[in-house]
């Protein structure tokens, strides 16, 4: 391998698979249309990836390896293997999942028995029927029996890895939009069961069905809300914002089932694409022109030269931390502030 410059990735992010079948509110309905080549990540992308990761200076930076950018990585039937062989080439590093019920439970076992993760993210957004029509096409029984499930299998063979559920309610989702956009989520507008009196936020609900299920190092919490899929509600973007993601660009690559890298983990069509490992090492692209170019656009607040989707800038900012919130992270410094935090929490 020719040398080159160091780099210094700490996270590396694959998309075993770009297709999903959840449909859900808050998920961009424009996914991955722009890629015309393979939509399930094969065999021999996977392996040069890898291969490029242990022969570099990668392989001396990497903490991290989340295998389900932009899709359903359960819908990749060699799953399993790709897993095994992460774990017996790069044992230290953490493996990440987030995990969509659909297409994830025949491979549940396999994965508990081996331990082939580390950390596993579940969206459970609702436990109320109603709701569920709204926000998702997945049953959310089907969910919860598939969290039961998971956290049974991880008893049954003493597997340590941490669960960590994430729930985005549908009220928290609309008044964020909302207050944001100015209108309702465009999936809602034209839907005449909609009703946004009668919705009632049922995060605490959620909490204490699943909180019981959870161990000491596993939590729920509500979902960051960002509105990639709200852009058609925007109707003069505002540019004034920095990109959320500028200083995370030195430390993380996204790479989708063809090969292709793209910058950034809100653009689930690959607007931001600066090549692909087919045609030249991800050295090589991570060091591009065409990657400093995007970045240097970025800081400096170019976003209509760079066009879809970071002219929409605005709605990839966190929620501002309620004051409660504000309240709650400065008790935390403290012993006795995390002792009071702690047992409320226990209480709610």
């Amino acid at each position: 391998m020719s040398k080159q410059k160091k780099c210094e990735i700490k996270h590396l992010h694959l998309s075993f698979s770009d297709l999903c079948g959840g449909n859900c509110l808050y998920c961009p309905e424009v996914r991955a249309t722009s890629n015309k080549g393979d939509r399930i990540m094969r065999e021999e992308t996977f392996n040069r990836i890898l291969n490029y990761v242990l022969q570099s200076s990668i392989k001396d930076t990497l903490k991290t390896i989340t295998i389900s950018e932009n899709g359903n990585c359960f819908l990749n039937k060699n799953i399993i293997n790709y897993l095994r062989t992460i774990r017996q080439k790069l044992p230290e590093v953490k493996t990440i999942a987030y995990i969509n019920p659909q297409g994830s439970q025949r491979y549940q076992e396999d994965i508990t028995k081996e331990n082939l993760l580390d950390d596993i993210w579940v969206n459970i957004d609702t436990l109320d029927k109603e709701y569920n029509k709204f926000l998702s096409k997945i049953d959310y029984l089907f969910a919860f029996e598939s969290l039961e499930k998971l956290v049974d299998l991880r008893k049954k063979y003493q597997s340590n890895f941490k669960i960590h559920v994430l729930t985005l309610t549908l009220k928290k989702y609309l008044d964020i939009c909302k207050k944001r956009t100015g209108d309702y989520p465009l999936r809602l507008k034209n839907n005449s069961q909609f009703n946004p009196k009668l919705i009632k936020d049922d995060y605490r609900k959620v909490k204490r069905k699943i909180k019981p299920l959870l161990s000491k190092g596993d939590s729920i919490n509500r979902s960051f809300i960002y509105l990639w899929a709200e852009y058609q509600n925007i109707k003069t973007p505002r540019l004034n914002y920095n990109c959320p993601m500028l200083n995370a660009f030195d430390e993380n690559i996204f790479i989708n089932p063809d090969g292709k890298l793209y910058l950034c983990c809100y653009d689930s069509n690959y607007n931001l694409s600066y090549g692909n490992i087919k045609e030249k090492s991800i050295g090589e692209l991570i060091f591009s022109q065409k990657r400093k170019e995007l970045i240097e656009l970025l800081k400096n607040r170019e976003y209509l030269k760079i066009g879809f989707p970071c002219q929409y800038v605005q709605l990839c900012q966190r929620e501002k931390p309620t004051l409660r919130a504000k309240i709650i992270s400065r008790m935390k410094r403290y012993s006795w502030g995390k002792f009071v935090v702690n047992k409320l929490k226990r209480e709610i």
